[in-house]
């Protein structure tokens, strides 16, 4: 399993002032064992978890314009994760 973030897009193609797109946002993570005590001489104690948080789907988004295309909340924080998107039309 590979860890970190891996963006794909692909078949992206305007649509109007817009460009649809499907996009794959695959994150994955090491994270603290909740079901243990962490202050435990245990090996297991420390050993950690992983997290995996996928996400696919069709998007279409306004040009020039930074939009929100996936966001979560963390399993282990109280935080969130999002996924913005900026297309910007080449010349």
């Amino acid at each position: 399993m590979d860890m970190g973030v891996n963006i794909d897009a692909h078949g992206a193609h305007p649509l109007g002032e817009k460009l649809a797109f499907n996009l794959t946002v695959d994150v994955n993570t090491f994270g603290a064992n909740p079901n243990v005590n962490q202050h435990s001489e245990n090996p297991a104690a420390t050993t950690p978890v992983t997290r995996q948080n996928k996400w696919q789907g069709a998007v279409i988004i306004p040009l020039n314009k930074p939009t929100v295309v996936f966001s979560s909340d963390l399993p282990d924080t109280k935080g969130a994760m999002q996924v913005m998107v900026t297309a910007k039309q080449l010349e």
